[in-house]
């Protein structure tokens, strides 16, 4: 199944390297941080099913047809804000989930920093298909999510294990730091920065 969301917040350079991607110019005045309406109506772009490439939510969400289906990609209402870049401005975590017109939902925790006030992806990671995301919260440069994924002999559609994932932002990437072991159930992805779609 196609799956791998990533979000960016800027149409230009969007699945490029957000640490490389030029931020605005400074202004004379601060600028407002990033709000909930910037988030929602966000530029976004998938490395698989999104195969046009980067796609503007509208108050959190967008679809379109193709050939395999209806793709459909949406803005999660669990999110948190914190500054995890160190540079005085609140960022923010969110989550996406997405479907390449099959059964899966793809669920990816997004990373979005707040460069001059306009948001900008920085990394993503996969939770999983079909998990259940009951909260995040930021706890310096740890991004925490409270999540209900496949454990030991859990059917795909059902998952039954609470656990709490934490990921720390560093380098341009979200690591995880609590992995669960390879035996609890299908794999929940790896940890990634923004990248180019692939072909």
């Amino acid at each position: 199944m196609k799956r791998a969301f990533f979000f960016v917040a800027l149409l230009l350079g969007a699945c490029r390297g957000a640490e490389n991607a030029s931020a605005p110019p400074p202004t004379a005045t601060r600028p407002a941080p990033i709000d909930d309406e910037a988030l929602m109506n966000g530029v976004y772009c998938s490395s698989d099913i999104v195969t046009e490439g980067p796609v503007r939510l509208a108050n959190g969400q967008w679809s379109a047809e193709d050939d395999e289906g209806r793709q459909t990609l949406e803005l999660g209402k669990d999110r948190a804000r914190g500054d995890l870049d160190g540079d005085g401005r609140e960022d923010a975590a969110v989550v996406l989930m997405g479907s390449g017109g099959g059964s899966g939902v793809f669920v990816d925790l997004a990373l979005v920093l707040d460069r001059n006030g306009v948001p900008l992806h920085a990394a993503s990671v996969a939770l999983g298909d079909r998990v259940q995301v009951h909260g995040v919260s930021i706890e310096g440069n740890e991004v925490i999510v409270d999540v209900t994924q496949h454990g030991p002999g859990d059917p795909v559609c059902c998952p039954t294990q609470r656990v709490t994932r934490r990921f720390r932002y560093a380098d341009g990437r979200l690591t995880d730091t609590a992995p669960p072991p390879p035996s609890e159930g299908p794999p929940v992805g790896e940890a990634s920065g923004t990248a180019a779609p692939s072909s």
